[in-house]
């Protein structure tokens, strides 16, 4: 159902939600969602616990489903304080009124018809972007990155270096460690970061992150970097009309 895929990536606390409210304002340009699964399947083929072809299936599927329910206005996030509340688009009144359209093939043929982006954040999913160029080769990234002394020191005041697998509010899928639950960027220095300390523990998991996406970037052909819009969290703040007319271009 859905081609044009649209996904906002980075780190946590790199401003993937202020990128999204920012794309939420172009034509042709859905309001943007959140859906775990489509961050945590391509790690789970990446440490081979799912196949490729069933890790296809699925994120397709949820993207269809999640697309033609935003395009009846369904199971859109009407909490008010939210970064990514419906209230926040400028397109609010557009949503709601679709709660009083007709649903059905009407819908499959809008959004066939209309082609526009379905935009959905991701989580330290860089590393493993190249999933979503499988199975979406038309897909478009738009990665923000953060000064990694920002970064750092925002998951530790949230408590990221001691929160994987213990917090309830974590709905992220952990891997089994030596010692516990640990995050999936963890399993290439797991014995580094189980005996680290909490502050430790997310340098650790940041420069992680970071490695693996230089490696994943550096691994993709020119196509699919002219498929990644590169930006940063201070460029955006300090700069904003030029990022905008670079976001629009791309």
């Amino acid at each position: 159902l859905v081609d044009n895929v649209l996904l906002i990536e980075g780190i946590t606390r790199a401003g993937k939600f202020l990128t999204g409210n920012i794309l939420d304002g172009f034509e042709g340009v859905e309001h943007y969602q959140y859906i775990g699964l489509l961050e945590h399947i391509p790690f789970l083929v990446r440490l081979n616990f799912m196949d490729f072809n069933l890790a296809k299936a699925i994120i397709q599927c949820q993207i269809d489903n999640n697309a033609y329910d935003s395009m009846v206005g369904r199971n859109l996030n009407f909490r008010h304080d939210d970064k990514s509340s419906i209230y926040n688009s400028p397109r609010f009144k557009e949503y709601v009124q679709r709660t009083l359209n007709e649903d059905g093939d009407v819908v499959v043929n809008s959004i066939k018809q209309q082609k526009s982006y379905f935009p959905y954040i991701l989580h330290e999913a860089f590393p493993n972007i190249m999933l979503y160029f499988d199975i979406y080769p038309e897909c478009k990234v738009v990665r923000i990155d953060r000064d990694p002394i920002d970064l750092v020191y925002s998951w530790h005041n949230l408590g990221w270096g001691r929160r994987w697998g213990q917090d309830l509010k974590d709905f992220s899928l952990s891997i089994e460690g030596n010692n516990g639950p640990v995050p999936w960027f963890a399993y290439g220095c797991l014995d580094e970061y189980e005996k680290a300390d909490e502050m430790d523990k997310v340098i650790i998991s940041i420069a992680s992150i970071a490695e693996m996406g230089r490696e994943t970037y550096n691994s993709l052909n020119d196509g699919q970097k002219k498929r990644i819009h590169m930006l940063t969290f201070e460029n955006l703040v300090t700069n904003p009309d030029e990022e905008i007319k670079r976001l629009s271009a791309f």
